[in-house]
């Protein structure tokens, strides 16, 4: 027998090797969804899926697709390194470092730097909050992964090192600490 229970917006159905997550929603008269929350004495929440794909598309193309790349890098480093952090808020976060980083448009060539620097900014993220498109909703980030961001930096920093003294083969090993043995130990 499988044991069906609520975690705030969502109905979670356990299986012995995954589980299901639906979350129940509501159109909402001019747009988007009304989601239940289960938390405090319960409510609704508001969400607009096409307003932040809408939001990503855009910036993903002002950025050179750089958004989802990026984005997908960071996901693999959440699964190699068990980092308690949201994909939603490493996307958000992604969208907040490259707003700052100079060369956050440039093609796979600079990804090296750009991976650096988006740790760097996470870094500075711990305890922080961003807004989501169009509902206005503040996200809390927590910092549960912050010491993980941390080391991830430092690491980035050394392959990035490694890579400027044409040491390949120690960045690769720095790069593999970040994200596992998907990433080649040379290029």
């Amino acid at each position: 027998m499988t044991d069906i229970g609520g975690d705030r917006h969502v109905v979670v159905v356990p299986f012995t090797t995954y589980k299901i997550e639906i979350a129940p929603v509501f159109h909402r008269q001019g747009g988007g969804y009304l989601v239940c929350d289960s938390s405090g004495v319960g409510s609704y929440k508001y969400a607009d899926p096409a307003a932040e794909l809408a939001a990503l598309s855009a910036l993903d193309t002002q950025y050179n697709g750089n958004v989802r790349k990026l984005t997908r890098m960071l996901k693999q480093w959440q699964r190699e390194c068990g980092v308690p952090i949201k994909s939603f808020q490493i996307e958000a976060a992604i969208k907040g470092a490259l707003a700052k980083i100079p060369h956050a448009g440039n093609d796979e060539f600079w990804f090296d730097w750009l991976v650096r620097d988006v740790f760097k900014h996470l870094t500075e993220c711990g305890n922080g909050s961003f807004q989501m498109p169009r509902t206005g909703e503040v996200i809390q980030v927590g910092d549960a992964w912050l010491s993980r961001a941390q080391t991830a930096y430092v690491r980035a920093t050394k392959a990035c090192d490694y890579e400027r003294d044409n040491e390949n083969y120690l960045a690769g090993q720095e790069w593999q600490k970040i994200f596992g043995a998907l990433i080649p130990q040379t290029v």
